[in-house]
């Protein structure tokens, strides 16, 4: 009994609300879908077990309340004469929009930490 008391609690306490797991959905489209965030298919997945290396997401009370994730692309050094224009391979594309994406991450009210290292991303984060 205590058991199924117990799986039963770790169940519903790492369960995301429908609305948590569409903006994790949402927020994998704005990063032009990257491969560490693959086993994320639809808003039935278990966002909130499975840490590896490069995501880790903590769950409290059926909200994401952490979110790590380790991108792939390369650090970029910026010249002088850099014009902001997207490098293949190094950057998110031309289509990304800062203000969209943190306007969706806005949405995760209960976020606490968030890291997104290595996405290149050109500039710094609101």
């Amino acid at each position: 009994m205590f058991c199924l008391s117990w799986s039963l609690f770790l169940s519903c306490y790492s369960q995301l609300q429908t609305s948590q797991s569409q903006v994790l959905l949402q927020l994998k489209k704005h990063l032009e879908y990257p491969k560490q965030l693959e086993t994320w298919y639809d808003r039935k997945t278990d966002f909130c077990s499975s840490p590896s290396a490069n995501l880790n997401i903590s769950c409290e009370f059926n909200s994401v309340t952490e979110l790590k994730i380790m991108g792939d692309k390369p650090a970029t050094k910026v010249s002088d004469d850099f014009a902001g224009f997207p490098l293949p391979n190094r950057t998110l594309s031309e289509t990304f929009s800062m203000d969209s994406f943190v306007t969706t991450l806005s949405r995760l009210s209960s976020l606490k930490v968030l890291s997104l290292v290595s996405f290149g991303n050109l500039g710094s984060s609101p």
